[in-house]
């Protein structure tokens, strides 16, 4: 049964926390383990996880409980976006790590499809590389310095901030 999403300018998580049947499963898979979460994984998605990073995991199956809960994209939607995909040319049935040859690299080198992760304060930062740009909590970022600037509140170089490049030593 399909439940109408609160309204207001809330994140994807913080819409999932308030409404309280969300918020319970949001609880029950972080507190899976990951044995626990990848088997959730195939009972949501039929299939198991091609990447076997647990935050990965966890928000793959919030989000397939939250499309469950409050419905999906419409099939018009369905239909635009397996169209735009087969424009893509990859074939996402192989292998992650030959799907990722046929990709390509931005002017810094970066793989699209490629993941990067960083700890900040506590806190796990996941960010997407894609096509164009980058992926960032749901949300899409020309740069890593945006991101950067997002996560910290001050303007810094994104690449060294995700430890990319080697810093200078000041002589």
């Amino acid at each position: 049964m399909s439940k109408p999403l609160p309204s207001g300018r809330l994140k994807p998580l913080e819409l999932m926390r308030a409404d309280p049947f969300m918020a319970e499963q949001l609880e029950r898979l972080q507190a899976m383990s990951m044995p626990e979460l990848l088997d959730e994984h195939i009972r949501l998605w039929g299939k198991p996880s091609r990447v076997k990073h647990r935050a990965y995991i966890w928000k793959r199956c919030a989000r397939k409980i939250q499309e469950l809960r409050y419905g999906g994209l419409s099939r018009k939607a369905q239909e635009r976006l397996e169209e735009l995909i087969g424009m893509l040319g990859i074939d996402f049935s192989r292998p992650i790590n030959e799907a990722a040859q046929a990709v390509l690299k931005h002017d810094g080198g970066l793989i699209s499809g490629t993941t990067l992760v960083r700890e900040w304060k506590g806190t796990q930062i996941i960010v997407h590389i894609l096509a164009k740009g980058f992926e960032y909590d749901g949300d899409h970022y020309r740069s890593l310095s945006a991101i950067a600037k997002e996560i910290t509140g001050s303007h810094c170089n994104g690449r060294a901030w995700f430890k990319l490049t080697e810093r200078k030593k000041r002589a």
